[in-house]
């Protein structure tokens, strides 16, 4: 696969999370609009002041969601402009290091992984970000597991991918080691 098709599809994954961001607009818009008929049309000074309030409660909550999405977005932009692997189709084990250990597994159509994190789709997961540290890669030839986490609270993923050449496994290793500081462990399956 060419790195425009990898481009091509990531720029797909964030033209979502935007679509989904438009959405969250267009609902503040009818907020606004509802506000200005109801202070425009109502008689009643009781019902106008808890509709509004009401509305300006929506309108904060939605604010709220928006600046969540632009953090999302601006995350999977971040990711995907700096991602060190594409991976077309994916399956994904995530381990979590708490008291109620539980594994997930979850096929996904394409990942890509970057120093400050995985796009799984729609889904970011950071590190090296907000306290969340990358603190363990194992590259094998048909997966990469990565540990991160904030203190003691790990977590794991296992991502399976098609078989990556040696040199290829070099050549992700030292992109990790130089962007991150963390030395992977290459495992040779052979």
């Amino acid at each position: 696969m060419t790195n425009f098709d990898a481009s091509f599809r990531g720029m797909k994954l964030l033209a979502n999370l935007r679509r989904r961001m438009e959405f969250l607009l267009i609902i503040i818009t009818v907020c606004l609009i509802l506000i200005a008929f109801a202070y425009i049309f109502s008689e009643n000074e009781t019902i106008l002041d808890t509709l509004i309030t009401l509305l300006l409660l929506s309108l904060g909550i939605l604010l709220w969601m928006i600046a969540l999405f632009c953090k999302k977005i601006m995350l999977a932009k971040l990711i995907f402009e700096n991602r060190i692997m594409y991976i077309r189709q994916a399956k994904i084990i995530t381990t979590h290091n708490t008291p109620n250990t539980k594994k997930e597994l979850q096929s996904s159509p394409e990942v890509f992984v970057s120093c400050f994190g995985v796009l799984i789709d729609t889904k970011v997961i950071k590190f090296n970000i907000d306290k969340v540290q990358l603190k363990a890669i194992e590259l094998r030839e048909n997966y990469i597991t990565m540990t991160y986490g904030k203190g003691q609270k790990n977590e794991t993923m296992r991502i399976f991918h098609e078989t990556t050449s040696a040199q290829e496994m070099i050549r992700i290793a030292e992109t990790f080691r130089y962007e991150t500081g963390v030395i992977p462990v290459l495992v040779d399956d052979k």
